[in-house]
């Protein structure tokens, strides 16, 4: 594992970019920038080493943060962290091996940092992880907007299969007020509570109770549409043929020993995706990308 001197003297960058101890002893990255938005206040980045996990993305015309993290998120070195964007790889859901944690190992790992670099907009910031038979290479790219992208190779000498999320918490004013529309409600989905699978709605999703639905098909925009805090936000996914979208609502929060009771208001995840029936093979030495970029829009 780098240290923290280690990641300062190769990779830090000047009033950019600095590696810091958070509270709980994991490594993290804090990033400030200018986006190019006409504005006086800079944009903000954070991941951990921990998981390559990014949990917090504010860019300067934003007054809240577009990430969600939760306050009762366990920062240990053996847990995920609940919030911000962490990485399902290389299963989805329960293990098929007792034993094994649900959602992969991939969130567990520390992360190697590779490269790091900056121009006058964005920040860029590279992590390897090798996890056999796979070797992980997610590249986040803090900007106007934020793009992560997981690419995983096969190193074994036969064909092996993998599913994939980007497990994106988006902050939200109340779930009451939210609607997601773009190209979702014109796929079907499975819904995970009740294992129904029903036909396209095409009429934008709005919660009123606790959601697990995986869509299965390409989703090239989704939009989510938050009233009360009259922002909207652009999610386009690029090599995900699923998109889960997730809110635990009342029970489930209380059942969450890393979750809030009432945070469920606050809060939404969609997933890019490959999950299920759109699991991914790939061959010896084949390779396989899925990124979402993730924007705010002006209001």
């Amino acid at each position: 594992m780098q240290t923290l001197a280690e990641l300062n003297a190769n990779f830090a960058i000047e009033e950019i970019l600095r590696f810091e101890l958070h509270e709980s002893g994991l490594i993290v990255g804090n990033v400030s920038y200018p986006d190019g938005h006409a504005s006086n206040r800079r944009s903000e980045g954070q991941f951990f080493v921990h998981g390559a996990h990014v949990t917090h993305f504010r860019p300067s015309h934003a007054s809240e943060p577009v990430l969600f993290m939760s306050s009762e998120s366990l920062f240990t070195d053996d847990k995920a962290i609940r919030g911000g964007i962490p990485i399902c790889f290389p299963w989805f859901g329960p293990s098929a091996n007792p034993g094994e944690p649900a959602h992969g190992l991939a969130r567990l790992k520390d992360w190697h940092v590779s490269s790091t670099s900056a121009t006058d907009d964005a920040v860029t910031i590279v992590l390897e992880l090798a996890l056999p038979p796979f070797q992980l290479r997610f590249q986040i790219r803090f900007g106007r907007g934020l793009i992560a992208e997981l690419t995983a190779t096969n190193t074994a000498g036969h064909e092996v299969t993998h599913e994939v999320a980007l497990h994106t918490y988006f902050a939200v004013g109340d779930i009451h007020a939210v609607s997601v529309d773009g190209d979702l409600p014109g796929l079907p989905f499975l819904d995970q509570l009740t294992g129904d699978v029903h036909a396209a709605s095409h009429e934008a999703i709005r919660f009123s109770e606790e959601t697990d639905r995986i869509y299965s098909g390409i989703a090239q925009s989704i939009q989510i549409d938050d009233g009360s805090w009259k922002r909207k936000i652009r999610i386009t996914p690029s090599g995900s043929h699923s998109t889960v979208v997730w809110n635990p609502w009342i029970a489930k929060s209380q059942r969450m020993s890393d979750f809030g009771d009432h945070e469920y208001l606050g809060m939404l995840c969609i997933e890019t995706a490959n999950v299920k029936d759109q699991r991914i093979a790939l061959s010896p030495n084949g390779k396989s990308t899925v990124s979402v970029a993730i924007d705010l829009l002006e209001s």
